[in-house]
């Protein structure tokens, strides 16, 4: 354990691999291990998953998964915005609507080449 800034009772601890279920209790979905894993190692969108390590395992608490979601989900919003004030919040094209000239212009380019 880090130190002193830890003030959890025993009970609010969850083990590595109960986190997954812990998920789907608060969010309706359950994320592979492998997924929790890299939330607590690399994180999403700049945002670590805060885990402490004792016991020969990694923990979390209810608590820390909410802050966590909480803070990637607006990290990712700031994001998102930040790529582009003009469409921050609105849904994004299909991807069709931009592969689609994309791919005719390249085929444009190689039947001039005579590749195709």
């Amino acid at each position: 354990m880090s130190g002193s800034d830890v003030d959890v009772a025993v009970t609010d601890w969850i083990v590595s691999k109960e986190i997954p279920a812990a998920v789907e209790d608060m969010t309706g979905f359950r994320p592979h291990i492998n997924t929790v894993k890299r939330w607590r190692s690399n994180g999403v969108a700049g945002v670590r998953l805060r885990c402490e390590y004792f016991g020969g395992t990694y923990r979390t608490t209810r608590t820390w998964l909410a802050e966590f979601f909480a803070a990637s989900s607006e990290a990712k919003q700031t994001r998102r915005s930040r790529r582009d004030p003009t469409h921050a919040g609105q849904p994004r094209r299909p991807i069709g609507e931009v592969a689609k000239p994309r791919a005719m212009t390249a085929r444009q380019q190689l039947e001039a080449r005579g590749v195709l």
